[in-house]
């Protein structure tokens, strides 16, 4: 680590023998960098493609391959100067958190880009721009603006071991700035970065190694299909460009990353006939701040109660996201109309005058920043229905009117009639040719607003209805506007993260990572529930159970998920509910029909006993989810 020490460090490229001026192009090491990072600063510029050397010139004269170069490190002794420095970038480097409420205008993503060519920078900025004209709809004519040839370069600078392991990732603007851009990078690869640059290095190469055991499932189907679809005069040649390919998936496959150590806590909270034990949010608050900033994986036993593993770990989170939709704990509600959260989401509510009341909400909204954090590190879907427009807030973006219709609609049905009688007004002016009918036609109009006064006491009339509408939406739009709220959530996530990493989602993405609506049909339900080995698909029992799940209502939907998966989201493809048979040791004098159904959360299995019709079936089932 170059900042360990005292001397002023600057690593030197010697070009290779080959070269006839045998020139040098250094850089100065920063304190806080790496010896690798200043490496890739110097193999490829920093940033903009440009490094300084001996003559004065800022272009990199000798690119080549990085571990065929020689690389000199040369100490020299710092100046006051420079040890003055260092202390300030050590003190400036620490978290803060930017208050909502003074924060400035967010800048443009995009607008520091940094790339080797300016025309590419500019086709990336277009296409940024033209999804932002489609009203975040990144799809015109069934073409996505995501770029590929961008995701795959993106793509490989995230699958670099040495470059996650040693933190470079954090220090490169340009992908961050890239992965902002939600519209041209694809979800799944910001979704990497995030991982990587969020959660430090362990995290990093461990989601790292994960993903590359996926992907060389899917290229061993990738090379079977390529072989069979090309002809056979190329085959031999398809061979060998696919075998060097796993060959070289197998060469990343060789690095030996240790699995992420795991920290069992038991809980032992208040419940029927424990009555003395601390309530379950007193022990998220132990348990978050105990195991928020660390990198190991977090695992959750409940005393009295067998089990253990990815199971009681979902219990634990859905029960706590359920106690912080309520107001257990606190003597006034932190939630704006919580009865609608399912509709539009939980938004924070104006806080009291009391003092103290104000400090036990906010400490409420610093639990839930945690709780968001640690969700979002052991990929947790716990549940927790937050309203979008508070997400954008704690992205800094700017709230609008349209936020305000999703969250309040009396609050904006004044402000929609208000609309109307602009649109009024726009047409008598535009289509009215006679002017005493026109005149006529706009005292009308005035006689409705007569009873209106603006901000400064005067009364409301035609010539003056567009300003007004504008103050009442500006209103509106700061009644929304609950900043102490926002900034305790952000201190909690900063606790597990910086919160500036969310950026590289947006607020609907950030939304269904933390809950998810129930809606499925019949094509969607064969894809989350399937049948065990031991169970064919076409079994009379499995359509039964779909049918009924399908005639299930919200309510219903959310507690068979709940009492399959311990969750009370939607489960994946990748991990669907998998539903075996119920095993007997005399199933021929079994009657089945007096069993209720059971399951294992940790591996979403369902064990369904042999029913003889679908009313029985539906009938047991609600038993049982009960």
């Amino acid at each position: 680590d170059a900042g360990r020490y005292s001397a002023r460090q600057t690593v030197c490229q010697s070009t290779p023998r080959s070269e006839p001026d045998g020139s040098e192009v250094g850089i100065e090491l920063d304190p806080q960098e790496t010896i690798f990072e200043g490496l890739c600063r110097l193999s490829a510029g920093e940033e903009a493609g440009a490094v300084s050397s001996g003559d004065g010139s800022t272009t990199l004269r000798h690119p080549g391959r990085f571990w065929e170069r020689i690389y000199i490190l040369i100490y020299s002794l710092e100046s006051d100067n420079d040890s003055r420095t260092v202390q300030d970038g050590n003190s400036s480097d620490s978290m803060q958190v930017e208050p909502a409420s003074e924060k400035a205008e967010k800048e443009e993503p995009g607008s520091n880009l940094c790339l080797s060519d300016d025309s590419l920078r500019c086709c990336v900025l277009l296409l940024h721009q033209l999804s932002k004209l489609e009203d975040n709809q990144f799809s015109v004519g069934g073409q996505s603006y995501a770029s590929q040839a961008l995701s795959l370069h993106l793509r490989r600078q995230l699958e670099d071991p040495l470059t996650l392991g040693s933190g470079l990732i954090k220090r490169i603007s340009w992908v961050e700035e890239l992965c902002q851009m939600h519209s041209v990078v694809p979800p799944a690869v910001r979704e990497r970065y995030f991982f990587a640059s969020a959660f430090g290095a362990s995290r990093a190469l461990s989601t790292l190694h994960g993903l590359q055991s996926e992907d060389s499932v899917s290229t061993r189907s990738e090379t079977t299909l390529l072989a069979r679809s090309l002809p056979r005069r190329y085959f031999h040649w398809a061979s060998d460009r696919t075998r060097m390919h796993i060959e070289r998936r197998a060469m990343l496959h060789e690095l030996r990353i240790p699995p992420l150590q795991h920290e069992t806590v038991e809980v032992d909270h208040c419940r029927e006939g424990h009555e003395d034990k601390p309530a379950l949010l007193q022990w998220a608050q132990w348990i978050l701040t105990a195991h928020g900033s660390k990198e190991t994986v977090l695992d959750v036993t409940w005393k009295g109660e067998a089990g253990h593993g990815s199971g009681p770990t979902r219990k634990f989170f859905e029960k706590v996201a359920s106690d912080l939709e309520s107001s257990a704990g606190t003597d006034t509600s932190c939630w704006r109309d919580a009865k609608a959260a399912r509709a539009e989401g939980l938004f924070p509510a104006e806080l009291p005058e009391d003092k103290n009341a104000q400090e036990s909400i906010l400490k409420r909204f610093r639990l839930i920043g945690m709780f968001i954090g640690k969700s979002l590190q052991q990929k947790q879907r716990p549940g927790l229905c937050l309203a979008r427009p508070l997400f954008k807030m704690i992205l800094g973006e700017s709230v609008s009117f349209e936020d305000v219709k999703e969250m309040d609609n009396e609050l904006a049905s004044s402000v929609l009639q208000l609309k109307a009688l602009k649109r009024r007004k726009d047409e008598i002016i535009n289509t009215a040719t006679d002017p005493q009918k026109q005149q006529s036609l706009l005292q009308e109009l005035d006689e409705e607003l007569c009873m209106l006064e603006n901000m400064h006491g005067d009364s409301v009339h035609h010539q003056n209805l567009g300003s007004y509408l504008d103050e009442v939406e500006r209103f509106c739009i700061q009644k929304l506007h609950v900043d102490r709220q926002v900034d305790a959530i952000r201190e909690g996530i900063n606790r597990v993260f910086p919160w500036q990493k969310l950026n590289c989602f947006s607020p609907a993405e950030l939304q269904l990572k933390l809950w998810s609506k129930l809606e499925w049909d019949k094509h969607k339900l064969t894809k989350i529930i399937r049948p065990g080995p031991s169970w064919p698909d076409e079994a009379q029992q499995i359509e039964w159970l779909r049918e009924t799940m399908l005639r299930m209502d919200p309510w219903h939907r959310r507690a068979l998920v709940k009492f399959v998966t311990a969750c009370s989201c939607m489960p994946s493809e990748d991990h669907p509910i998998i539903v075996h048979p119920q095993v007997s040791t005399k199933p021929e004098i079994e009657n089945w029909d007096q069993k209720l159904p059971t399951c294992r959360t940790c591996a979403n299995f369902m064990y369904m006993p042999y029913y003889s019709s679908p009313m029985i079936l539906d009938q047991k089932l609600n038993l049982a989810i009960w």
